[in-house]
């Protein structure tokens, strides 16, 4: 069995950590087997050094169990951000949890300039239609960015408008697009206009 430090956590081999490392550069599709998010899990205070390791990680957590999900809350709290890669991967409808979805969009947030944005804004716009609840934090970002700057305010208004056509769809981009007009002010003219 593995050794403890003083603390009573698992100490981590050098084979240990360079399977971790490997596990993190594998595509976002491959599968971890059971024995590898055993490892994962135990050294989970060893992932805060790799950031980017954070979705094998949450593959790795036990979701059915309070206390591993109360473990990853707290590992959350101190995660270091992550590549905007990640952050957009974290965004999949594969990461449900509400927590985790929160802390990619502020990684994004905190990473994306305005042009940086822009190149991801169809994506996100997408993403958009994979999330739990209509009041997000994704949704709620890009309408703040998107209110902020005309430019992305005018790519975010027609990536929705041409999505609401779908019946699934109508009420949620519905919404969006009611909230974005409503911040326009005398813009809204122009945009009708269009």
């Amino acid at each position: 069995d593995s050794q403890k430090d003083g603390r009573n956590t698992p100490v981590a081999t050098r084979e240990d950590l360079a399977l971790l490392k490997d596990i993190k550069l594998r595509d976002p599709l491959s599968e971890i087997s059971e024995q590898e998010k055993e490892l994962m899990w135990r050294l989970r205070h060893e992932c805060l050094q790799i950031p980017d390791i954070l979705p094998r990680l949450l593959d790795a957590v036990k979701w059915h169990t309070r206390e591993e999900v109360s473990q990853l809350y707290l590992l959350l709290s101190d995660w270091k951000a992550v590549s905007t890669q990640t952050s957009l991967e974290l965004l999949d409808c594969k990461y449900a949890d509400l927590t985790v979805r929160t802390r990619a969009v502020e990684w994004l947030d905190r990473s994306l300039s305005d042009e940086e944005l822009g190149q991801y804004l169809l994506q996100l716009v997408q993403t958009l239609k994979y999330e739990p609840y209509l009041d997000n934090p994704l949704s709620r970002m890009l309408m703040r960015r998107a209110l902020l700057n005309r430019k992305i305010g005018h790519f975010f208004f027609w990536h929705l408008k041409s999505e609401i056509s779908s019946p699934n769809l109508v009420v949620r981009f519905g919404l969006l697009l009611e909230a974005y007009c409503r911040g326009q002010g005398a813009y809204l003219k122009h945009l009708n206009r269009q």
